[in-house]
């Protein structure tokens, strides 16, 4: 989820996050996701700390990062117990280049292993698609992280998607 803060016009301001929890229950039924604010500096006790701010829910916010971002996600079962993902890439620099050119999948898990990236360039859309394997060991929960880069340069947001093997 992406927050971008316009404290009374459309000049973006850090003046923090808003951070997401998921607590675990045993059953899908209990709302077990929270969301709170954290300031970025430490408010000190007795001091007061006063907001004027307005919350915006586009697909595009206004001062969004100009990169690539994530515009589906798929799963399915890959080989001996894994779970294939396949993540689409648009916007941002991704239609300007190249089949050729050496976009990379930079892919990490919290737990488990994680099969060599495979990036490629989608003719279709203009954009690109990452596939890769996930093995979990016996992790009951994975949390994931991707996106694409050229060389030193990210081309895209931060994908992040928390995977419970069955």
């Amino acid at each position: 989820m992406t927050v971008v803060l316009y404290p009374g016009s459309f000049a973006p301001v850090h003046l923090g996050h808003v951070e997401l929890v998921e607590i675990p229950t045993e059953h899908e039924k209990y709302d077990n996701i929270v969301a709170f604010w954290v300031p970025a500096e430490p408010v000190k006790a007795k001091d007061s700390l006063a907001l004027d701010y307005r919350l915006l829910f586009a697909k595009r916010p206004p001062g969004h990062s100009p990169g690539g971002r994530v515009v589906a996600t798929r799963t399915t079962p890959g080989p001996d117990g894994t779970r294939r993902f396949i993540l689409d890439f648009a916007g941002g620099r991704l239609t300007e280049l190249k089949s050729s050119d050496l976009v990379e999948a930079v892919v990490d898990a919290s737990k488990g292993s994680i099969g060599k990236p495979v990036v490629q360039k989608n003719l279709v859309t203009g954009g690109w698609r990452a596939f890769f394997d996930v093995a979990p060991g016996d992790a009951k929960s994975v949390d994931l992280r991707a996106f694409l880069r050229l060389g030193g340069d990210a081309l895209t947001e931060t994908w992040t998607y928390q995977w419970s093997p069955a």
